[in-house]
């Protein structure tokens, strides 16, 4: 959503333009949520020419008073104010509301909550796979051993114990691939 999004009769008019029954800002059609800060009315304003900021946008609480303790803190420029609205709950539609926000909300929450079982099921069925692979090296190992002792018998024999070496070197190698 763009900051110019709004027709140029209303931000003219500088009334709250209400499209599908949300307030929205009459310069940037931006939605007018509840204050963060003290849940009250958010208010879209344009900066005086004579000010810091002249001609800008911006939106604070209806009860924030510029220099006065105690009023209520909320105040963002517009930029600002957008990320923010967008990180309640996405890209807001002019006839979006809040709860249907929360809705889809709850439905992605759903949807990533099925995601993880899928995923944890494909951890078990590796973490099975995994301990028949250990079983496997194990009864490899135990093969190696008895090769092991069988060549070592016939190293006695001369050039038989040395094809003997040569298979054991070759299992040592086929068990760490």
């Amino acid at each position: 959503m763009s900051l110019g999004s709004s027709s140029s009769r209303h931000r003219r008019s500088g009334m709250k333009v209400c499209v599908g029954g949300a307030k929205v800002g009459p310069r940037t059609g931006l939605p007018l949520v509840p204050c963060p800060k003290c849940g009250d009315e958010v208010v879209e304003l344009r900066a005086s020419e004579l000010s810091k900021i002249p001609g800008q946008i911006f939106f604070k609480c209806r009860l924030h008073e510029k220099d006065v303790p105690g009023t209520c803190p909320f105040y963002m420029m517009a930029e600002k104010y957008e990320k923010f609205v967008q990180n309640m709950g996405g890209t807001f539609d002019h006839g979006q509301d809040v709860d249907q926000s929360k809705h889809e909300l709850l439905d992605e929450v759903a949807r990533l909550q099925d995601e993880l079982g899928r995923v944890q099921g494909l951890v078990d069925a590796l973490e099975n796979g995994l301990v028949m692979v250990n079983a496997d090296i194990q009864g490899l190992k135990a093969v190696l051993g008895s090769v092991d002792v069988k060549c070592t018998m016939l190293m006695k024999f001369g050039q038989l114990g040395l094809i003997c070496q040569l298979v054991v070197a070759l299992l040592v190698v086929l068990l760490v691939k």
